[in-house]
């Protein structure tokens, strides 16, 4: 890279002292840009930035606050090889042995001259400009064959953002002979200038053929203005040769190698081989042969639609056979299409389908007989006498179980009452404060009830219950407060024996609480309450 004076218009510096220049604003200018007078040519560049108005030059001759100055802009040139160095000069002789003077050393070889300018042929190039967004993975070139490429590219900023941006990373994605994906990185800039806001730089990859190489480039920016910037990338790369000569060795031989028995199999030959030349042994019947080279009644092959050629072996079943030498029973062949067999001995089946049996004994049957076919569904019983049916049964000497308890009732402690469990309960522990009375179990299906007595033994102090809920719905306004006489809560309308609510339980005696809930609806009950002192 080297600097050519700019074309556009020239600024006066507002100061000068010494090799500092003092000018409105250096926000466009770099350490090392050239600096000349539109008067003179001083051939100087700028050293450093001191602040944002002020730069220092190596040399400040001939400028004054009324000298007009242009600012130098990068020129990229394409330099070819170095030239080879020049010998180094001979050593001088060495002086004579004692007092004379050592011979002075040659003088080093001038240096060669600069090599012409390289060329080089492009694979595939991209040139685009006025972009403002990210560049995703883009296909730049699909290798033929194995080869070694190198990826020059250049992006510089064409419009400065307002506030802020950030060009790069650029980024080239290959994939190795080793079929691994490779992403190369290379640079990003954060300088949001068009001066020196670009990136530059060559990413060298050995990718397979047939896969693309893609390349890729981040963009940020922030402000009203976006930024946005141009991009140029070649490829340019060497295939890897082929190999050619002849083979020396194969398979651990060496020498001049020819083809031998082991050296492939038949999954890597293409094309058909002669049954007649190329194919030696015998085929089994597992690949559809005979396993036979020849065919005679002594081997059991049949070989010919005559019956009257089989003259040894089994008949199969394919051949119109049975497939077996021996028989039992008498009568016809039985086919598996609706036979009819007389008097069988069938023994002991494995397995049997009795759907449209007949005259089974139940003694021979096994299992539990479901409600469905005329069973009880149950095997195991209680009591005695005739089964039960649905409608208008008679009891006789029934037992009613009644859960017995000494849970003392609380506040925290409810009694718990399962219709699935008893209908009958009794807490025989004094409680210790009103208690809540939670119904489970209750009928859901509309028309369908039950009835349970609930008895408390009261000690000195006695306890109403507080509440009472049917499967975990509260039947009262509150949780703390029984229903009101007629009132409906949560689709639950309570009815007391009387029409009067329980107002005081009854100290040291025993108080029974009979509760009927009648389904009404879904989720919905009518419960008639009633309290009886013992």
């Amino acid at each position: 890279m080297y600097w050519v004076p700019a074309t556009g218009s020239p600024f006066t510096p507002s100061n000068v002292s010494g090799t500092t220049i003092t000018v409105s604003s250096t926000s466009n200018l770099t350490a090392g840009m050239y600096v000349e007078s539109s008067t003179y040519n001083i051939n100087t560049t700028i050293s450093s930035i001191t602040n944002g108005t002020q730069f220092v030059v190596a040399s400040a001759t001939n400028i004054t606050t009324s000298t007009p100055l242009n600012i130098g802009t990068w020129v990229t040139a394409v330099v070819g090889a170095q030239g080879n160095q020049g010998n180094q000069g001979t050593q001088g002789a060495q002086g004579a042995t004692g007092t004379g003077a050592q011979g002075a050393q040659g003088a080093q070889g001038a240096q060669g001259n600069q090599g012409s300018t390289g060329t080089s042929t492009a694979l595939a190039t991209v040139n685009i400009t006025a972009q403002s967004a990210a560049q995703a993975a883009t296909t730049l070139y699909t290798p033929a064959s194995d080869g070694l490429f190198t990826i020059n590219y250049y992006a510089k900023i064409t419009t400065a953002a307002t506030t802020s941006s950030t060009l790069g990373v650029f980024s080239v994605i290959s994939t190795d002979t080793d079929s691994n994906v490779v992403t190369s990185v290379g640079q990003s800039t954060q300088q949001n200038s068009l001066t020196t806001g670009f990136i530059s730089g060559s990413i060298t990859v050995y990718a397979k053929a047939s896969t693309p190489i893609q390349y890729s480039l981040a963009y940020a920016s922030s402000g009203a203005t976006a930024m946005q910037y141009e991009l140029r990338v070649v490829v340019a790369g060497t295939i890897a040769p082929s190999v050619t000569g002849t083979v020396s060795s194969f398979n651990g031989r060496t020498g001049a190698v020819t083809p031998a028995s082991g050296d492939y199999t038949f999954s890597q030959v293409s094309g058909t081989a002669a049954l007649a030349t190329q194919v030696s042994g015998t085929l089994g019947t597992g690949n559809g042969g005979t396993n036979l080279t020849t065919f005679t009644a002594a081997n059991n092959a049949l070989y010919s639609t005559s019956a009257s050629a089989l003259t040894a072996g089994t008949l199969p079943v394919l051949a119109g056979g049975t497939g077996v030498t021996t028989s039992t029973g008498s009568g016809n062949v039985v086919l598996s299409t609706s036979p009819t067999l007389v008097t069988p001995a069938l023994g002991t089946p494995s397995s049997v389908v009795l759907t449209n049996a007949t005259n089974v004994p139940v003694n021979q049957a096994t299992g539990t007989l479901a409600v469905a076919n005329g069973g009880t569904g149950v095997t195991t019983s209680t009591g005695s006498g005739a089964n039960v049916l649905g409608t208008n049964p008679v009891f006789t000497g029934a037992y009613e179980t009644v859960s017995v308890s000494s849970t003392v009732l609380n506040g925290s402690t409810p009694a718990s009452l399962a219709a699935s469990t008893a209908s009958l309960y009794l807490y025989t522990a004094n409680p210790t404060a009103s208690f809540t009375v939670n119904l489970t179990n209750v009928p859901t299906t509309t028309g369908q009830a039950v009835t349970f007595a609930l008895g408390v033994v009261n000690g000195s102090s006695a306890y109403l219950p507080l509440n009472i809920t049917i499967n975990g719905t509260q039947a009262g306004a509150s949780s703390s407060a029984l229903p009101a006489q007629g009132a409906t809560n949560n689709s639950i309308t309570s009815y007391y024996q009387n029409a009067t609510a329980w107002t005081a339980a009854d100290a040291s005696t025993l108080d029974y609480y009979t509760i009927t809930c009648i389904c009404t609806g879904s989720s919905a009950w009518t419960m008639l309450l009633a309290q009886t002192k013992f």
